[in-house]
């Protein structure tokens, strides 16, 4: 088992300090510390690891930042939370919460003036539990460990005497401020390992919750609190239901961290009860005769503008999303036995997708390839997606297709289109790239045509 504790400073003031459990060094090392090294955001950084051999390895963010002989004598205090540490109840049943703080033999106790009851503790998470107040509480006490980390740390950027007496005097004299939801939201956008994309998807959450409770902590998170939210992006914001889901699933996801590395723990998890509402929404895809007139369209037309169309037609007849297509190579078309695939790990589930392009619709993504054979490179870096999605839409008005077009409308058009044809729907799963069926289900009713196909051919069965 890992520990990491890491300070960010802001000119000479802490920002954040957080103490995390890490089960492997790589997952810490990978995943916190060298971003924030890489990133110049940590001015001072100790990582202690009980490996087999009980070595202690510190790593410093500033090689200037202290001596050689300072970083011999160099080592860090550890705190716990103890509950009843003298057996003793008080007149009302309730026990005293304390925290140890401990190294080289030294220990001693600072008082949290908390008293619960025996049944209201859980001593092998250090938590209180079964208490009416159990997240306010436990916030508290987080907070009071996280003061004396604090204080410990700016003693030892200090050059000062970073004893106990010291560590507790600096923790109640300068009380820092209490980690915040946000606080933790930001730093975990910030380093973790997703796609830009997704990461700028969730700091627009955080530009909404910094709008509607900018002060807000770990504790404050509550059913009431999601309902309340809920409610400011419907009526205030007059956002979408599927919208405001997903900015409630961003901050699902965030509580889920945070109680993963220990940051925070609720009693009574906020979305236990709490249902995020979704609405069915009718995929749009285009049909054989729409992508017919694109065809004509993209034959007509020659330059950055047919390059694109047919960027998406490419797409429309493969089933990829815009994030797999704009990063294949030529190295991805392997050939064989007469026939040619498209082989590739998808971006978005990892999953290996392999595609006989001359069987999927006759072909004819082999027919584009050939037109841009030349420049083949190019034709798969096709830029942003946003001014994409704006001229395909463009397009699509110029032959007569109005509807709400967008990049990935190909891969619902490729999708409803294989079903239509009678494809098998675990065939289109595997084409698609989806890991659970159920995933590929929501194409099945897509078309009244369909339906319609379905009923008479089981009448004429009869």
């Amino acid at each position: 088992m890992f520990y990491v504790t890491f300070v960010i400073y802001q000119g000479d003031k802490i920002k954040i300090c957080l103490s995390i459990k890490y089960e492997t060094k790589y997952r810490c090392g990978q995943r916190i510390i060298l971003p924030m090294l890489q990133q110049r955001r940590v001015s001072f950084l100790t990582y202690e690891a009980a490996s087999d051999r009980q070595e202690k390895h510190k790593y410093l963010a500033n090689e200037n930042f202290f001596t050689p002989s300072n970083l011999t004598d160099m080592k860090k205090f550890s705190y716990k939370l103890v509950f009843n540490r003298k057996k003793s109840l008080n007149k009302e049943n309730k026990a005293l919460i304390q925290i140890e703080i401990y190294k080289s033999g030294m220990r001693k106790y600072m008082s949290t003036h908390i008293y619960i009851t025996d049944n209201q503790w859980n001593d092998k998470r250090r938590m209180v539990c079964k208490h009416p107040n159990a997240d306010a509480l436990n916030f508290y006490l987080y907070n009071s460990i996280c003061r004396l980390e604090t204080a410990e740390l700016t003693l030892w950027r200090h050059h000062e005497d970073v004893t106990i007496e010291n560590i507790i005097r600096l923790a109640k004299e300068k009380k820092s401020r209490p980690l915040l939801f946000m606080d933790f939201c930001r730093e975990h956008i910030q380093y973790s390992n997703i796609r830009e994309s997704t990461r700028k998807n969730r700091t627009s959450t955080l530009k909404l919750l910094r709008l509607f409770s900018p002060q807000l902590s770990f504790a404050g998170i509550n059913e009431s609190w999601l309902h309340a939210f809920e409610d400011y992006l419907l009526r205030v914001r007059g956002l979408k239901c599927n919208t405001v889901a997903k900015h409630l699933n961003h901050i699902k996801i965030c509580i889920n961290a945070a109680e993963k590395e220990n940051i925070w723990h609720y009693d009574n998890p906020p979305f236990r009860n709490f249902h995020i509402r979704k609405q069915a929404v009718a995929r749009t895809f285009l049909s054989e005769n729409e992508l017919q007139l694109l065809e004509s369209w993209s034959d007509t037309h020659t330059g950055r503008a047919g390059r694109l169309l047919d960027a998406f037609l490419f797409c429309c007849y493969s089933g990829l999303r815009f994030s797999d297509f704009h990063l294949l190579t030529p190295d991805n078309i392997e050939s064989g036995n007469g026939m040619q695939w498209l082989v590739l790990h998808t971006q978005k589930t990892s999953a290996e997708v392999r595609l006989p392009l001359h069987v999927l619709f006759r072909g004819k993504c082999l027919d584009l390839l050939k037109k841009h054979d030349r420049q083949l490179d190019a034709f798969f870096r096709i830029g942003d997606n946003s001014n994409i999605n704006k001229l395909i839409k463009q397009i699509c008005k110029q032959v007569g297709i109005h509807k709400q077009v967008s990049f990935h409308t190909a891969r619902h058009t490729f999708a409803t289109l294989l079903l239509q044809q009678g494809v098998n729907i675990s065939t289109v799963q595997k084409l698609l790239g989806h890991k659970q069926i159920k995933t590929t289900q929501i194409y099945g009713a897509v078309t009244d045509r369909t339906v319609v196909e379905d009923l008479l051919s089981a009448r004429y069965r009869k």
